[in-house]
């Protein structure tokens, strides 16, 4: 076992803490899950009628068949999407941990990393972008709270009451001692476009974050939100 900055024992057994996101995907109230899981079975079985229901009635097709054909390459597309999210999201924090633990910020050095780690091919103008927005990211927090602000990256910390665990995507703590919390959160969507479901799992994992921190005796400072949309990227 390690003792992470905060004084937490990260024990060897994953399955004897739980995350802040699969509780939230556990949590009821009268019997509904205040945060709904995305399932793609489930989505390909409830979007597939609709979609086809609407291009039928949009009266672009000869036909119904050439409708459901339609309707099953929307379908699948949206899942393609959804999927290449996830992977991005992932691609994300580890180029966040090259820059901040490692502090490789060389655009070529980190796409060799990322072949290595991932085992498939990166076009360097993304991989480019993406080392800026991070870049740009750390200028912010310099600027917001000071040169001698600590950064963590994928800082896990432990409640051993709960035996809930929280990773915190970067925790900075500045030279008064307050956390501020910075979550990276990957979207085809614009801020401004985000569904309630999307909007309330982060108000519930911001929250969950904070009693986290606040149990260790840490002041709060801020949470704040770093959307990175694909369209900036590629």
């Amino acid at each position: 076992s390690n003792i992470n900055e905060f004084g937490d024992k990260e024990v060897n057994d994953q399955y004897s803490y739980k995350g802040v996101t699969r509780l939230l995907g556990e949590i009821k109230i009268n019997d509904k899950p205040i945060i709904k899981k995305f399932d793609i079975d489930n989505y390909r079985n409830n979007a597939l009628p609709i979609e086809i229901e609407k291009l039928v009635a949009s009266g672009n097709y000869e036909t119904r068949q050439e409708a459901e054909i339609k309707a099953k390459q929307i379908v699948e597309n949206n899942i393609s999407q959804f999927k290449k999210l996830g992977e991005f999201g992932t691609e994300l924090h580890y180029i966040s941990d090259l820059y901040f633990k490692d502090g490789i910020s060389n655009p070529n050095e980190i796409l060799e990393s990322l072949k290595d780690k991932f085992g498939k091919e990166f076009n360097v103008d993304v991989v480019s972008k993406m080392v800026k927005i991070i870049s740009d990211l750390h200028n912010k927090i310099l600027k917001d709270h000071g040169k001698e602000a600590k950064i963590y990256t994928e800082l896990p910390i432990y409640d051993n009451d709960t035996k809930i665990v929280g990773i915190i995507d970067l925790l900075v703590i500045d030279k008064q001692g307050r956390a501020h919390v910075y979550d990276y959160k990957t979207s085809h969507k614009k801020e401004q476009d985000w569904g309630n479901t999307k909007i309330n799992t982060i108000k519930y994992q911001m929250a969950m974050y904070n009693q986290l921190i606040a149990k260790k005796g840490i002041p709060m400072g801020t949470t704040n939100i770093v959307p990175i949309y694909l369209s900036d990227i590629n």
